[in-house]
C-alpha cells in the first residue's frame, strides 16, 4: 500500500515541471503527507491546475459518516470490479503530484521506513481516482484513493506493493475522457526501477505529527549500520 508521501515542490515550479497552469494550491513543501489531510491534485475535469482533495476515497453511499476514513488505496487489479471504484474508473480520475513515498520493511519485530523517489529528483505524479463532493465546485471537497500496482524491483524487496507512477503519455490518456477499462488498466504498470531509487530514513517518519525535511533524508551511515 501507499500511506505516506511527500510533495516537496510547490507552487510555479510545481506547475512548470508537471505543464500545469495552476498550482497555486500548493505553497508549501510537504515531506509526511498522511491518510484524511487535504491534498492538491489535478482532476480530470480541471486537467491544468491543481485542487484540494481529502486523502480517503468515501463512496457516495457512505458520504453521511464524517469520521469515516475512506479507501487511502485502490488495488489497479480490482479497479474494474470493486463497486467502491468501477465508477471512479471510468468518469472520475486524477493525478496526485508527489516528489517521494514511504514504504515499510519489515526488519523481525520492527519496520524500517524507505523512501523513494525519481532518479532525476523530478517530481511525477501517482494515478488517482476521486469521488465528486456535493457543491458546485464539486472537485474541491471530493476525496479521493491513489492506485497501486505490483512492485518494481527496486521496490519488491521492501514491501509488496507500489503507487502507479504515471509517465507524460500514460497522464494524458488517464486524464482524457477515455472510458473504456481495458485501455485505462493497461496504463497501471510499474514505474521502470531503472528511473528510481531509494534510501532508508529515520523513525520518526512513523509520525504523521512529524514534518520537516529531515524525514526524507537518508540515515546516516552509522545509524544505516545499526538498523541491518
Amino acid at each position: 500500500m501507499c500511506g505516506r508521501y511527500a510533495l516537496i515542490t510547490v507552487g510555479e515550479d510545481l506547475a512548470r515541471q508537471l505543464g500545469l497552469e495552476d498550482a497555486s494550491v500548493h505553497a508549501q513543501a510537504r515531506y509526511n503527507i498522511a491518510p484524511t489531510q487535504t491534498v492538491p491534485v489535478v482532476a480530470q475535469h480541471r486537467q491544468q491546475r491543481c485542487v484540494r482533495m481529502r486523502w480517503g476515497l468515501v463512496p457516495p453511499w457512505q458520504k453521511g459518516d464524517k469520521n469515516l476514513r475512506g479507501f487511502i488505496n485502490a488495488r489497479a487489479e480490482t479497479l474494474a470490479v470493486r463497486r467502491a471504484f468501477y465508477k471512479p474508473l471510468r468518469r472520475y480520475r486524477c493525478l496526485v503530484p508527489a516528489d517521494g513515498f514511504y514504504e515499510w520493511q519489515r526488519q523481525g519485530a520492527r519496520r524500517q521506513a524507505w523512501f523513494f523517489f525519481r532518479r532525476d529528483r523530478r517530481p511525477f505524479v501517482f494515478a488517482g481516482i476521486y469521488t465528486p463532493g456535493s457543491g458546485e465546485e464539486r472537485e474541491l471537497d471530493g476525496t479521493m484513493a491513489i492506485v497501486t500496482c505490483a512492485p518494481n524491483p527496486l521496490v519488491s524487496p521492501i514491501h509488496d506493493r507500489m503507487p502507479v507512477i504515471l509517465g507524460d503519455e500514460a497522464r494524458s490518456v488517464w486524464l482524457s475522457a477515455e472510458d473504456h477499462p481495458e485501455r485505462l488498466l493497461a496504463l497501471l504498470r510499474p514505474f521502470p526501477a531503472g528511473e528510481m531509487d531509494g534510501h532508508r530514513v529515520s523513525d520518526a517518519v512513523n509520525s504523521a505529527r512529524r514534518e520537516g525535511a529531515e524525514l526524507a533524508r537518508p540515515l546516516p551511515q552509522a545509524e544505516l549500520q545499526f538498523h541491518k
